[in-house]
């Protein structure tokens, strides 16, 4: 039987001889090499494969054993590593937060604005498996994740902005106002969400895998505890910023939602900006763990039946990735399996909460201020009302 560990030796020397310039040790290579061949055709046995695994991790070079791991990194460092997660959840904060009400003072019906928050469900099943098999292939010098990474707060930014101006881009691009307007907005911000979701799923999945990419096995738990402290204070602080009245301090808008946008994607791009400036990423092309880890990908795809793995189709990686998904629930113990329903009825009371308790703790607010048939008040009065006293997002 083969041994995984001498399989992942054997290969990295095969992927290290090429820079090696000590003779002694390319000779040591060349027998890895040779040792490769054997093993691959079966001519070593599980009882020689044991010796040969002990013998490699003795002469393992430091420069090899440099090129598998990561250095022990600061809590400097990984503050720096998580502020990307901070930034995304200021931009989830924000739609949280004015994107249900907006809707609603566009005339969008709840019913129909339960199918438009599909958007969140579908963007995090479906847009993350695809961006970490993009972002995994990627050969970029910087890295894997980081173009990814700019190009998902690029877009989020983007979206943002364009979400929290659709009424006057439309209204620009048509002529049309009041209801009439408000009616013609709606697909175009229910796009707006869409778009918005799938950006954001992709600097989140990316900086979620840069956290492992760059920090080492022992310091993941610290990582994750940082990153649950910058999501949770940066949530805190987005739901915060728009208590003030934007529109009188800074004035970038004539409404609440106009400001934020534009506030929190200022403030998205410089973290995003300075994490990627600070933090190093691996070069794929030359780097031995992830050179490492696409042949082993490589070998697992051959089980597939794909002989060739330079020009693998996404289509073709996405099918391998709902087999092993197929596989992994078939035989997933109880105990994952009850974890799972408990997290999935969690979600399901949870989601609810996030995109209708602004517009929820708005209307008891409205009531206090004795207007008592909301349904009555014109939907660009309430908000205008609501956007005057922040009172649902200092609540949240």
């Amino acid at each position: 039987m083969k041994s995984k560990n001498s399989t992942k030796y054997t290969l990295l020397q095969q992927s290290s001889s090429e820079n090696s310039t000590n003779s002694h040790e390319q000779q040591h290579l060349d027998q890895e090499l040779q040792h490769d061949v054997h093993f691959e055709s079966g001519e070593v046995d599980s009882g020689d494969d044991g010796q040969q695994q002990q013998q490699q991790q003795q002469h393992m070079t430091p420069q090899l054993k440099q090129g598998l791991y990561n250095p022990e990194r600061s809590t400097a460092y990984i503050i720096t590593l998580t502020l990307v997660l901070g930034a995304v959840q200021l931009a989830w904060s924000l739609e949280f937060s004015e994107a249900t009400p907006f809707l609603l003072s566009l005339g969008v019906s709840k019913q129909v604005l339960a199918l438009i928050w599909l958007a969140g469900p579908l963007s995090g099943s479906i847009g993350q498996p695809i961006v970490g098999m993009l972002s995994d292939h990627s050969n970029a010098k910087i890295g894997r994740r980081k173009p990814f990474v700019l190009a998902g707060c690029l877009a989020t930014t983007i979206s943002l902005i364009y979400l929290s101006h659709s009424i006057s881009i439309i209204g620009f691009a048509t002529g049309k106002e009041g209801d009439e307007l408000n009616s013609t907005t709606v697909p175009f911000a229910a796009v707006g969400i869409y778009v918005l979701d799938f950006s954001i799923q992709v600097i989140q999945a990316t900086s979620r895998a840069l956290v492992v990419d760059v920090v080492p096995s022992d310091q993941q738990q610290l990582a994750n505890a940082w990153a649950a402290r910058m999501i949770g204070s940066f949530n805190i602080l987005g739901f915060f910023m728009g208590t003030f009245d934007l529109v009188s301090l800074i004035g970038l808008g004539d409404t609440q939602f106009k400001c934020l946008s534009l506030l929190i994607s200022f403030c998205m791009i410089l973290m995003t900006l300075y994490c990627c400036w600070k933090i190093e990423e691996r070069d794929p092309t030359t780097d031995l763990a992830i050179i490492l880890e696409r042949k082993q990908q490589a070998n697992e795809l051959r089980e597939y039946g794909y002989t060739s793995t330079s020009n693998v189709s996404l289509w073709f990686s996405l099918k391998i990735f709902v087999l092993r998904i197929c596989h992994s629930i078939g035989r997933m113990p109880r105990q994952i399996w009850t974890v799972n329903l408990g997290e999935f009825c969690a979600w399901i009371g949870y989601f609810p909460m996030l995109f209708y308790t602004t517009s929820y703790v708005g209307e008891l607010y409205l009531h206090e201020l004795g207007y008592n048939s909301i349904a009555d008040i014109p939907s660009d009065l309430k908000q205008g009302i609501l956007d005057e006293k922040n009172f649902g997002q200092f609540l949240i």
